[in-house]
């Protein structure tokens, strides 16, 4: 046995458990992965625009806070330089 094939099989077995345990939260089955694959992959693709569409919202009043911050100590420092 090749000395890297125990280590690569565990790795392959917890990549499976993670994915597995993603597709149950979104409450995919194989049989839906086989039989509607397209529709699955559009789902799957609509649940990521929608987590997308969520966070912008938090990013932009972070961003509304922090840049400012961030360009007043860039600022600063080079005027000490």
């Amino acid at each position: 046995m090749p000395a890297r094939l125990l280590p690569t099989i565990i790795k392959l077995a917890v990549i499976c458990l993670v994915v597995g345990l993603l597709l149950t939260f979104f409450d995919i089955t194989p049989k839906d992965l086989l039989t509607n694959f397209w529709r699955t992959v559009r789902n799957i693709w609509q649940v990521g625009v929608d987590a997308a569409e969520w966070a912008w919202k938090y990013v932009a009043l972070g961003a509304v806070v922090v840049l400012p911050i961030w360009l007043l100590t860039v600022v600063l420092k080079r005027i000490r330089r």
